[in-house]
């Protein structure tokens, strides 16, 4: 993989990933509880679950984007035979 494909992928990758593991863990929240997530502008829901399902997700899409950017980064250090200069290895 070139790194310019690298680069275009990622955020392809990324949001692709992210968006079916929100399918998934909707249909999960579904199974567990039998009502769907809680949506964090319904003035409705109870604010603890709210809260906990935006929290969930956050962390799902960050640990997503983060394995994402990670393995976009050694794909170009691979094409291009060198460590990415932002990167901690390259002190």
């Amino acid at each position: 993989m070139s790194a310019k494909t690298a680069q275009i992928a990622a955020p392809v990758a990324a949001f692709v990933l992210t968006f079916t593991a929100r399918k998934v863990l909707i249909g999960v929240y579904e199974k567990r509880t039998g009502a769907t997530p809680p949506e964090p502008a319904d003035l409705r829901s109870p604010i603890l679950p709210a809260i906990g399902w935006s929290v969930t997700m956050a962390v799902v899409s960050t640990v997503i984007e983060a394995y994402i950017t990670r393995k976009s980064a050694q794909a170009q250090a691979n094409a291009l035979g060198a460590v990415p200069a932002n990167s901690d290895a390259a002190g």
